[in-house]
Formats: structure tokens, C-alpha cells, sequence
């Protein structure tokens, strides 16, 4: 019996210490420590978030004519084409219908005719800082007065998609000063836009009048479609050129597959001089367990041979963005997929670069030989933006196919 007792009070015993333990952790719960909130994301920073516009700007005496007399910018037409910049002069105004816009003019010459593009900023809280709105907001063009003495000179930096493109305006022609100049270009150095980016605009010959037929405001439609035909410079002269950028949520494995290779448009001078008889080829891209493309190229000749290339493209911390090294033409290629869809067409953007010289190469990939109206527009839009010239963006004829190697 007594060994019974022992039993049940050992028992008694064990249930009071699982008792006391369970209290302990439910008491103990109120002593940890919370769980600490994370901090909230700190707002992205942009490179003209960084740079003070002109301490107590007053923004009346900016109003007037100011004469563009040198651009830093990696803008893809300027890059191209920076001697062959026209005269470009500003004209900034207050609005008649609000206190918070201004009205700036900029006249320059396309094709030895004057035109005249209207547009409005819009001020801010913060004196000297302006913005350009876009369609969206993600287009829109943040502006800074960085630095200005009102009376001969003035520096803006414009900054479209993280881009920053600087600008040196002058009151008159005759106020670029070495030490100016040099002011210019130790600014722009500090982002990164060192002197082979710089390009001097012409300080002769300005625009006087513009007939209305030349004038376009960019509320209207034809801004867009007339701007980007017939304009293209003054897509860096207007205001900030950004980069171009892969497509969003790129999908690797869906690019994969046979594309023919519709659509053909560079500067480039080797183009130029073999464009009239070049055609239609195909183009298999592979992708590689390591998430690389393996691009494979071939065209049939007239005379029934092969020409055939491959690449090995290496991919980036940017999904659609890859680069290689061309073995053929000894160059270094920065290649981004641009827009897509998967089983239609491709547009891709490549940068090839050689001794230091930069050159653009548009190509549309179509997964058919025939390509749309639509598409064939939107190619070339696209070419025109990035600086190639309307003869050298050409939709190549079709053609046969190589057999399988």
C-alpha cells in the first residue's frame, strides 16, 4: 500500500512540475522580446536627388532667351551624331493660366528648317527643381538649375529613368569662358560624364521666326509620332536621353527557339556599304544551364553557301541583358532584349563597342518571315529613338535557309 502511495505521489508530483513549466513558458511569452518591425524602405535615391539646385534660385530671373552651348550626355543619337548638332536656343516664360508652370520654346533646325517644340514645366516645393511630365510617371524628366549667375550663364541637369543629361546655357554666344568651360566639365565629370560625352552645339545662325507648320506642342499627338519620325536629335537636345532597358519580367526559357532575323538598323558603315543586298537569315537561340544564351546565326548567299556565327552571351544581374565578345569583328557587344513577345517577335538593342568607339545595332527577330505594318512601325520608331538614321533602318527581303549544320 505504501508503495502505491509512493506511486500516485510521484505521479502528483511530475504533473505539478509540467504544470509549472507550462506556466512559465506562457508567463515567459510576455518577457521576450517583441519581434522588432522592420524599418521602412528608404526612398530610392537618384543621381539629381543628389545634386542642390542653385541655393535661393529665383526663378524670375531665369526667364529669357538662353542658347545651348554644350551638352554631356550618353544619349545614343549624340553619341552618333554629336557633330552634327544644330543651333539650339531656349526660351523660358511664365504661363498665362498658372503660377506654378513655366513656358519654355526650343528652337532648332532639322534638315536646314527651323522648328519650334513648346513645352511646360512644372515647378516644385523645392526652388530651382523642376519636372517635364511624361505619359507616366515613370517618363517624366526631373530638371535642377545646378548652378547660374542669372546674367551670362547657366548649368541644368535633366534626369529621365535615373539618367542624368547636363546642359550649359549661355545668355548670349560669346559667354563660354575657359574657366566656365572647365567649371562644365569638372561637374560633369562627377557623374560620370567625362569629356568624350561632351558635345559643343554650334553658336551661329539661330533660329529666328518658326512658320506654324513647324511649330509642335507636346500635348499634342503629333509630338510623339512627328518628334520621333522626323526629330530625333531632339530627343537629347530637348531635354534627358535614358537608357535603354531590358523588358520587364524577361522569361529566358520562352525566347528559345528558331527566329528569322526581319529587321536590320545601325549607322554602322559596314552596313551601310552591304544593306542593298542583304536578306532575311535565321537565328537559334539556346538558353544554357547557367542561365547563358547561346545565340547561333546563318544566311544562305546567292551563290548557295553558308555564312554562319555564333556567340556564347553571358548573362547580367539584369534579367534580358547579356554581353559577349565578337571573335569575328572584334568588338565587345552590350545586348538587351527590349520588348518581346514570345511566340511573335523580339526587338533587340545592342551596343558594340571597339577601341573605344561605341556603335548601335537594332534587330528585329520575328518567329514567322512576315511581320506586320505594325511592327515594322514600331521597329523603326524605336531605331529612330536610338539614334540610327531613317535610311539605315531597313527590313530585310525574304530569303532561303540554310540547312542544318
Amino acid at each position: 500500500m505504501a508503495g502505491l502511495w509512493r506511486c500516485i505521489l510521484a505521479v502528483v508530483m511530475l504533473m505539478c512540475v509540467y504544470l509549472w513549466d507550462s506556466a512559465e513558458a506562457v508567463g515567459g511569452a510576455k518577457s521576450r522580446p517583441r519581434p522588432q518591425r522592420r524599418p521602412p524602405k528608404k526612398p530610392k535615391i537618384t543621381p539629381i536627388d543628389q545634386t542642390q539646385p542653385e541655393q535661393d534660385i529665383d526663378i524670375e530671373r531665369m526667364l529669357g532667351t538662353w542658347y545651348l552651348l554644350n551638352t554631356a550626355s550618353k544619349c545614343s543619337y549624340l553619341v552618333n551624331h554629336g557633330t552634327k548638332v544644330e543651333p539650339t536656343v531656349i526660351t523660358i516664360a511664365r504661363t498665362a493660366t498658372s503660377n506654378e508652370t513655366l513656358s519654355v520654346s526650343t528652337k532648332t533646325r532639322h534638315n536646314h528648317q527651323c522648328w519650334e517644340i513648346l513645352q511646360v514645366y512644372h515647378l516644385t516645393s523645392v526652388p530651382g527643381r523642376l519636372t517635364l511630365k511624361g505619359s507616366a510617371p515613370e517618363q517624366n524628366i526631373e530638371i535642377v538649375i545646378g548652378d547660374t549667375d542669372y546674367n551670362s550663364y547657366a548649368i541644368m541637369y535633366y534626369q529621365k529613368q535615373g539618367k542624368i543629361t547636363m546642359k550649359l546655357y549661355g545668355k548670349s554666344v560669346d559667354n563660354l569662358s575657359e574657366p566656365l568651360l572647365t567649371k562644365f566639365e569638372e561637374l560633369a565629370a562627377k557623374q560620370n560624364l567625362q569629356r568624350a560625352y561632351h558635345f559643343p552645339f554650334p553658336t551661329y545662325s539661330h533660329c529666328g521666326d518658326v512658320d506654324r507648320d513647324h511649330v509642335i506642342t507636346q500635348t499634342e499627338e503629333a509630338m510623339r509620332s512627328t518628334l520621333l519620325r522626323m526629330l530625333a536629335a531632339l530627343v537629347c537636345v530637348l531635354a534627358a536621353c535614358a537608357d535603354v532597358m531590358p523588358v520587364k519580367d524577361f522569361n529566358l526559357e520562352k525566347v528559345a527557339g528558331k527566329w528569322y532575323m526581319v529587321g536590320f538598323a545601325t549607322n554602322a558603315q559596314w552596313f551601310v556599304n552591304h544593306k542593298a543586298t542583304m536578306k532575311m537569315g535565321t537565328a537559334f537561340l539556346t538558353p544554357t544551364d547557367v542561365e547563358d544564351l547561346d545565340l547561333s546565326y546563318s544566311n544562305l548567299n546567292t551563290d548557295g553557301s553558308c555564312w554562319r556565327m555564333t556567340h556564347l552571351a553571358k548573362k547580367t544581374d539584369t534579367p534580358g541583358r547579356f554581353t559577349f565578345h565578337s571573335q569575328t569583328w572584334n568588338n565587345d557587344n552590350d545586348m538587351r532584349i527590349v520588348d518581346v513577345v514570345y511566340d511573335e517577335y523580339a526587338l533587340v538593342h545592342t551596343i558594340k563597342t571597339k577601341n573605344g568607339v561605341s556603335e548601335v545595332l537594332n534587330k528585329l527577330y520575328s518567329r514567322t518571315p512576315d511581320t506586320s505594318a505594325v511592327l515594322q512601325e514600331k521597329f523603326s520608331q524605336f531605331s529612330l529613338e536610338t539614334g540610327v538614321l531613317a535610311e539605315n533602318i531597313v527590313m530585310l527581303p525574304k530569303n532561303g535557309e540554310c540547312p542544318d549544320a
